[in-house]
C-alpha cells in the first residue's frame, strides 16, 4: 500500500538542519493536521513554539496506519525507511534523530523501536511517547511480567523482540545484541494525562515499566487539565518539558 507524502516542516529561516524529529499522529488524525495542533500550542514563553525552541530541527509528520498486524506489517518498513532517510541526512549521525507520536501514533513508533527496526543504524537521540499505550500479543505474558529491576535487562530486551517479531511474522535484525544495546542507550521521554479518559493512565505505566526493562532511560511526566478530556498534549508544562527534554538529549544543553 503506497503511504501519502511525508508532512515536512523545515528548520527555521536562516537555521541550517542538524536534527530531525519524527512524530506520528493518532486515531483519527492526519500528519498535516497533527502538525498544525501541535504548533499551534505554546510554551510558557508566549512567543515561543516547539518549531522556533528548535529552531535547527526538520519535524517529519509520517501517517500512522492502524495497529491491527496487516497494518503494523506494512507501517514499520515504512518508518525505518523514513528513519534511514532522515540518518542518511545528516551525515549518518542516529543520535541527531528523534522518533516518538502522540497516541496511536506512538504505539506504532514503540513498536518500531521495540523491534529494532528503529535503531538498526545506532541509537537515537531519544523516543518521545506522548499520551501513550502499547497493544500487545495474547501471548505477550512475557512482556508483561518483564522484570524492571533485573540486571540481566538484555534477556529481557531479547524476549520482547523475539515476541513482537513473532507476532508479526517477521525476522529480526541480523545484530540483536548491537540493536539491544541502541535500545538500552537511546533516552526516552513519557508524558501522560492523569485524567486522560481515553488512554488510561496505565496504560503509560505499562509502557515505562517495559522501557525500564529493557535498559531504556526514562524520563516520566504526567499532568491534568490537558484538552479533549485529558487526551492531549498539557499547554503549556508538556510543552516546556518535550522542549527541555530534547534540548539535553540532542543538544549537549
Amino acid at each position: 500500500m503506497p503511504f501519502p507524502p511525508l508532512y515536512i516542516i523545515n528548520p527555521q529561516p536562516d537555521y541550517s538542519h542538524t536534527h530531525t524529529i519524527i512524530l506520528l499522529h493518532g486515531l483519527g488524525s492526519t500528519a498535516s493536521q497533527f502538525a498544525t495542533d501541535l504548533f499551534s500550542h505554546k510554551s510558557s514563553d508566549p512567543y515561543q513554539t516547539l518549531a522556533s525552541a528548535l529552531p535547527n530541527f526538520r519535524w517529519v509528520f509520517p501517517d500512522a496506519g492502524d495497529l491491527q498486524i496487516p497494518g503494523l506489517k506494512e507501517c514499520m518498513p515504512y518508518l525505518k525507511s523514513v528513519i534511514e532517510s532522515e540518518v542518511e541526512s545528516l551525515g549518518g549521525n542516529s543520535e541527531h534523530v528523534v522518533l516518538g507520536g502522540f497516541s496511536q501514533g506512538s504505539a506504532t513508533a514503540l513498536w518500531t523501536f521495540l523491534t529494532g527496526s528503529a535503531t538498526v543504524r545506532g541509537k537515537l537521540g531519544a523516543f518521545i511517547g506522548l499520551g501513550t499505550w502499547l497493544p500487545l500479543p495474547k501471548d505477550a505474558d512475557p512482556i508483561k511480567n518483564v522484570d524492571s529491576t533485573c540486571v540481566n535487562i538484555d534477556t529481557n530486551a531479547q524476549v520482547l523482540m523475539d515476541t513482537l517479531l513473532r507476532t508479526l511474522d517477521m525476522a529480526g535484525p541480523p545484530s540483536k545484541e548491537a540493536i539491544i544495546k541502541a535500545m538500552h542507550d537511546t533516552p526516552a521521554f513519557l508524558g501522560h494525562g492523569i485524567d486522560d479518559e481515553q488512554i488510561n493512565l496505565k496504560h503509560g505505566h505499562a509502557v515505562r515499566h517495559i522501557l525500564q526493562a529493557v535498559g531504556t532511560q526514562v524520563e516520566w511526566k504526567d499532568y491534568v487539565g490537558a484538552e479533549r478530556e485529558g487526551h492531549w498534549i498539557k499547554e503549556p508544562e508538556e510543552f516546556d518539558d518535550i522542549i527541555a527534554f530534547v534540548q539535553r538529549q540532542c543538544r549537549g544543553e
